[in-house]
This record gives C-alpha cells, sequence and structure tokens, in this order.
C-alpha cells in the first residue's frame, strides 16, 4: 500500500487532513491518538475516514490503490458535508 499512499497523498494532502500509523510503532502520538477507533479490527491495512469529529464516516480493509484512496475520500467528503 505505501506506493499507492504516496501516489495519493501527493494529490490530497492539501485537500483533507491525512494520518498513516504504523502498527508497530505503538508510542507515537498518533497511534495513541487514533488505535481507540480500531476497537477489536485487528485486521491490518486498515483505513478509515473520519469527519472533523472523530467519527468513522466509512472503513475498508485490505490494501487499496490510489485510485480507491481517491473514490473513497471523495464519498466520505461527500458524507461529511
Amino acid at each position: 500500500m505505501e506506493p499507492a499512499w504516496t501516489q495519493f497523498e501527493s494529490t490530497y494532502k492539501s485537500k483533507v487532513n491525512l494520518v498513516m500509523i504504523n502498527v508497530d510503532e505503538d508510542k507515537t502520538p498518533e497511534f495513541k491518538k487514533y488505535m481507540k477507533i480500531r476497537g477489536k479490527d485487528q485486521m491490518i491495512p486498515a483505513t478509515y475516514w473520519m469527519d472533523s469529529h472523530g467519527k468513522v464516516l466509512q472503513s475498508k480493509i485490505g490494501g487499496l490503490e490510489a485510485s480507491q484512496l481517491a473514490t473513497e475520500t471523495e464519498s466520505a467528503v461527500k458524507k461529511a458535508r
């Protein structure tokens, strides 16, 4: 997912707040803040789209291509409005 994320990030970083969390780095502030949304879902990779209040708008389990990330992000943006 790393190359797809990099491609996606270059397009969307100025449009939405993007956070990537490495589950092997469990001491970071981002890990502590966002991992609580996973609950019992331990599948990785997992991608979550959240509104500005932290509500999960949608999620996908498994790797995603850049085009899939873009499509899902556009859908989440519409839901957040």
